[in-house]
């Protein structure tokens, strides 16, 4: 992205782009610029427009109670144009979904809301939509919830990486601490997408519980290995 804007410095692909790497990465301020700069050179980019509303929500809980709130309704404001602006973006629908789950009435939050977003997503992929449930069940610390939901997630899509990698994390936690099915979806993120951390770590963890050394040794070679070929590519 950095070498397309060299050659052009309004492209607000990569402007896009770099947003959601900075977004992934926390670092919010940086998203919302590039966010905005993105938006300005194509204001009816839905992408954007939901990649600033995530920063903005993200941030409007790192701020006291009168600024967030300012910060979070415009975060809210901005996923709502998003998904106005394209009506299939699933990725819009989730950041809403957790927005009205997560944010007080006052806020523009609310769970009737979530519900109804879950359904506009369950209608464009059923398997996110779960995820997305599941997402609600941990934000109201319901343990049981999630882990149904995160079960159909992976019935109704079983390539679907982050349900069986957000199973893997559940089963390795202290309200779970099935070693043996965290393992089990560890393995299988694993081969779904062999170049993202978030399952080698789990399994890492599993297999030093265990006391497995030569294999875990195993799979830090192989996860070196991983992450050189993504850096490589």
């Amino acid at each position: 992205a950095q070498h397309r804007l060299q050659a052009n410095p309004n492209d607000a692909d990569a402007f896009y782009v770099l947003a959601r790497v900075n977004l992934a990465q926390d670092y919010l301020d940086q998203a919302q610029a590039l966010a905005e700069r993105a938006i300005e050179i194509a204001p009816n980019s839905s992408e954007a427009h939901r990649v600033l509303g995530e920063s903005l929500g993200l941030k409007a809980i790192k701020v006291n109670l009168v600024t967030g709130l300012a910060i979070a309704r415009r975060g809210k404001k901005e996923g709502e144009l998003a998904l106005s602006l394209n009506p299939q973006s699933i990725d819009a629908a989730e950041f809403l979904a957790s927005y009205y789950n997560a944010a007080p009435v006052v806020a523009g939050g609310g769970h009737e809301k979530a519900e109804r977003m879950v359904e506009t997503i369950m209608q464009l992929n059923p398997s996110r939509a779960y995820l997305a449930r599941a997402t609600g069940a941990d934000e109201k610390k319901d343990i049981g919830g999630e882990e149904n939901w995160l079960q159909k997630a992976v019935q109704a899509d079983p390539k679907n990486y982050e349900a069986k990698e957000r199973l893997a994390y559940l089963y390795i936690s202290d309200d779970r601490h099935d070693l043996a099915q965290a393992e089990r979806y560890a393995r299988d993120a694993m081969a779904l997408d062999p170049a993202r951390a978030g399952a080698y770590a789990v399994l890492a963890s599993v297999l030093a519980q265990k006391g497995r050394w030569s294999e875990l040794d195993s799979l830090l070679s192989q996860a070196e290995r991983a992450d050189s070929d993504d850096l490589a590519a």
